[in-house]
């Protein structure tokens, strides 16, 4: 009785993060653009690492979300890792707004039509890209700190 307990506790705890592996190139359909207008798509993902946390403006918990990517960021940018905040809001101008209000460090952008190419059915939500545009790792959820970096060493060649 005792080991079937620790197992179902262990399987509760797994499922909490709503963090899983994957291994899915980028679609081509994936497409979303910074507030200068760059075109982020598979091919701009190309070469190095990346983590995009999706999110949108008025989500208290993607705010906290965000806030962690940015103490992830410190840490991993220096070895050549991408971050982008991701927002669903379209309105760049509200985008920036929001972003500014939590005082968002990442390299932000938008797009209406992310969730679906990229398979999230939630926010937050954070995908994790290898250097070659695969998808490595996606987390369902808000994460905190150690949970973005556990995710973010499944993406390091």
């Amino acid at each position: 009785m005792t080991s079937r307990l620790l197992t179902v506790l262990l399987l509760l705890a797994a499922g909490c993060e709503s963090g899983r592996a994957v291994k899915v190139p980028v679609p081509d359909d994936f497409r979303a653009f910074t507030l200068t207008d760059d075109v982020l798509d598979a091919r701009a993902l190309a070469g190095r690492p990346w983590v995009i946390s999706v999110w949108r403006p008025g989500c208290a918990s993607c705010m906290r979300q965000l806030h962690a990517l940015d103490q992830v960021k410190k840490r991993w940018e220096p070895k050549g890792v991408g971050f982008v905040a991701l927002s669903v809001e379209t309105d760049p101008q509200r985008v920036f707004d929001a972003a500014a209000q939590a005082e968002v460090d990442s390299q932000l952008a938008y797009s209406d039509a992310a969730m679906g190419p990229l398979g999230l059915r939630s926010l937050p939500s954070t995908v994790f890209v290898d250097s070659r545009s695969t998808i490595v790792a996606v987390l369902g959820a808000e994460g905190d700190e150690q949970a973005l970096e556990k995710w973010l060493k499944v993406a390091q060649p």
